[in-house]
C-alpha cells in the first residue's frame, strides 16, 4: 500500500483547546501531538465551542515543532455532523488522513465513519478508565462501552500498562491490537509572547523551601500550618477550587497560580525543591508527575499517584528522585528534610532530566508509535 509512507497524515479529533493546556487531558494531548509532529503531519480538530484556527507551536528542550488546530462549535454533537465538519475541513485543506486518532471516546462513531471513508487506520487513545473505579450503576454501563470502543478501533494506544491489561481482560483476549506507550511532556512554545514572569515570581520570595502541591485540597491548609516556612504553590484548575479551602485560613504560605502560561510554569519549577503529588486513586497517568520529571524536580508521592511509572519508582526511589510515602508521618518527615536540602543541587536536577530524556522523551514516544504503525501497515499489505 504505497500511500502509507513516512511521514503520515494524522487527523486527531477531541474536545480540548490546546492553546490553553491547563487541564491534564489537554496537556496529555498537546504533548502527544507535539511529539508526533516531529515525524508526521498532524491536524487537530477540537470541538471546543470556539470557531477559530491556529498553528500550535510546541517545544521540548528548546526543540520546536508545530501542528495545525481547527476548532469548531459545541453544536457538532452527533457523529454525522462531526463527520461532515471533518470531511469539509479535509476537502478544504486537501489534508487526506492516513490515520484517524480518536482522542476522546465520545467521538469514536464519527472517527469510525471518517476512517472508512478515507481508508485510514483508526487509532483510539485510551486514557483514564475512571468509571471502572466507582461502585454505582455507571460502572455496569461503562464496561460494555469500553469494550465497544476498543473493538471499534483498529488499534488502542494506552497510557499505562494497567489500562492495557484491563482492556485485554474486558475484551477476553479477542482484541489483540492493544498497546501501551507512556506519554511524554511538552510545552507551548513562547514565540515572543510578552509575559511578565517576575510579576508572578515575586509571590515566591521570602521562603526557605518552595514545593508544588497537587492533591486533596482539604489537606493543604493543614500542611501549610504545620510547615509555615514552606511555600506551597498550586497551578491550573486546582488553584481555582482551592480558594474555598484557604480563604478563611489566612495561610500566607499558599500561592494559587490559576492557569498560568507555560513561561511562568518554567520559571516556577526552576525554584521548586520538590513536587508533592497525592491521588486517592489513579485511573490514567499523572501529567503532574511527568511535568515534574521534565523540569528536573524531585517527587514526593503516594503509590497511586505514580501508577504507570513503577519501573522508574523501583529504580530511583532510594535516590531522592521519586520518594514514595505510605503514611502521613513519612510525608511530614520528608517535608522537614527538604529544608536541609540544597534547592540548587544541580547534580540532582541534571540526573532527573537525564532520566526523563532516557525514558519519556518525544523520541522514545515516536519510536514506539512508529513501531506499532509499521506493524499495522505490514499487516494490511
Amino acid at each position: 500500500m504505497t500511500r502509507y509512507k513516512h511521514p503520515c497524515n494524522i487527523l486527531v479529533i477531541s474536545k480540548h483547546d490546546l492553546r490553553a493546556p491547563f487541564h491534564g487531558g489537554a496537556r496529555l494531548l498537546l504533548s502527544i501531538l507535539g511529539a508526533l509532529s516531529y515525524h508526521h503531519n498532524v491536524v487537530y480538530m477540537g470541538f471546543t465551542g470556539i470557531y477559530d484556527n491556529a498553528k500550535i507551536c510546541t517545544e521540548f528542550r528548546n526543540y520546536l515543532t508545530s501542528f495545525y488546530q481547527v476548532t469548531l462549535g459545541y453544536h457538532y454533537k452527533n457523529p454525522f455532523s462531526i463527520h461532515k465538519a471533518a470531511s469539509d475541513t479535509i476537502r478544504y485543506t486537501n489534508f487526506f488522513p492516513d490515520i484517524i486518532l480518536c482522542a476522546s471516546r465520545e467521538y469514536i462513531f464519527a472517527c469510525k465513519l471518517l476512517a472508512r471513508k478515507y481508508g485510514a487506520i483508526l487509532l483510539l487513545l485510551q486514557d483514564a478508565l475512571r468509571y471502572l473505579y466507582i461502585n454505582s450503576f455507571l460502572k455496569a454501563l461503562a464496561v460494555p462501552w469500553y469494550i465497544l470502543v476498543t473493538v471499534m478501533s483498529d488499534v488502542s494506544i494506552c497510557v499505562t500498562r494497567d489500562i492495557e491489561n484491563r482492556l485485554r481482560k474486558l475484551s477476553l483476549g479477542f482484541k489483540k491490537n492493544i498497546y501501551t506507550i507512556r506519554p511524554t511532556f511538552m510545552l507551548l512554545a513562547d514565540m515572543g509572547k510578552n509575559t511578565n514572569v517576575n510579576e508572578f515570581l515575586d509571590k515566591l520570595e521570602g521562603f526557605d523551601t518552595i514545593v508544588h502541591y497537587s492533591g486533596p485540597l482539604e489537606l493543604l491548609p493543614f500542611l501549610a500550618v504545620r510547615f509555615p516556612c514552606t511555600l506551597f504553590t498550586i497551578t491550573g484548575p486546582s488553584a481555582y477550587y482551592a480558594k474555598q479551602y484557604v480563604r478563611d485560613k489566612e495561610c500566607r504560605n499558599i500561592v494559587l497560580l490559576h492557569n498560568v502560561p507555560d513561561s511562568v510554569l518554567k520559571a516556577l519549577y526552576d525554584k521548586l525543591s520538590a513536587s508533592i503529588i497525592i491521588r486517592p486513586v489513579m485511573t490514567g497517568i499523572s501529567m503532574t508527575v511527568l511535568q515534574s520529571l521534565y523540569f528536573g524536580v524531585p517527587i514526593i508521592a503516594n503509590k497511586a499517584a505514580v501508577l504507570g511509572l513503577e519501573d522508574l519508582v523501583n529504580k530511583y526511589n532510594e535516590k531522592g528522585i521519586i520518594k514514595i510515602f505510605t503514611r502521613w508521618g513519612e510525608l511530614a518527615k520528608t517535608l522537614r528534610d527538604l529544608s536541609n536540602r540544597n534547592r540548587d543541587d544541580l547534580r540532582l536536577r541534571e540526573t532527573i532530566l537525564r532520566i526523563f530524556d532516557e525514558n519519556l522523551s518525544p523520541r522514545i514516544f515516536n519510536a514506539k508509535f512508529n513501531a506499532i504503525l509499521s506493524e499495522m501497515l505490514s499487516s494490511r499489505v
